[in-house]
């Protein structure tokens, strides 16, 4: 009974200390930019070689120009400071490739061609992969270009609570070897 009751309060104690995971979403609207290309922060995340787009409905959004660029080249990436799940984002884009990175290789194969998309806004779902990087670059196999175009927005992700998983994984292990050492005895 007692291991009973320091299991449950272990458990309670580990959801107090993790919060909740909420998919954050970021719109770009209320972002700054000292300058074109310059790189910048929102709610933790580094967007770098971008610069921020204006519409007409007063929302700004995440554009880059990848003019005269190489084959194969990186031209963009935005950087999360803790791995995250990508759910994904919106996107106008013209002859681009997109790599989802985590821990410096890419997942999955990683390799999706974003564009073109020349009519519409596009949905780019990243299947709830784990991510701490977002790279994008012009295509290394034909048909290549050296120019291309991406505009981006509403970039939807989960944070994963790492401390509170920790917590959950040593209390799991705790009660494993307690029960271990009472069936052993």
């Amino acid at each position: 009974m007692k291991r009973l009751i320091l299991f449950v309060s272990l458990f309670v104690c580990c959801m107090l200390v993790s919060p909740p995971v909420f998919a954050n979403t970021i719109t770009f609207d209320t972002a700054t930019q000292s300058a074109p290309g310059a790189p910048f922060t929102v709610d933790g995340v580094v967007f770098n070689d971008f610069f921020l787009g204006y519409d007409q409905i007063s929302n700004n959004f995440l554009a880059a120009d990848f003019a005269f660029g190489t084959a194969g080249s990186d031209m963009a990436t935005i950087n999360f400071s803790t791995p995250v799940y990508l759910s994904g984002f919106d996107y106008y884009a013209s002859g681009l490739t997109c790599l989802l990175n985590y821990m410096g290789s890419t997942i999955g194969g990683g390799i999706s061609t974003l564009g073109p998309s020349t009519t519409s806004w596009t949905a780019f779902s990243g299947g709830g992969a784990l991510i701490d990087e977002i790279v994008f670059q012009l295509p290394a196999a034909p048909p290549c270009m050296t120019a291309a175009s991406l505009n981006l927005d509403n970039l939807e992700y989960e944070p994963v609570p790492i401390p509170g998983a920790m917590a959950l994984l040593a209390s799991a292990l705790l009660g494993i070897a307690g029960f271990r050492k009472k069936y052993m005895s």
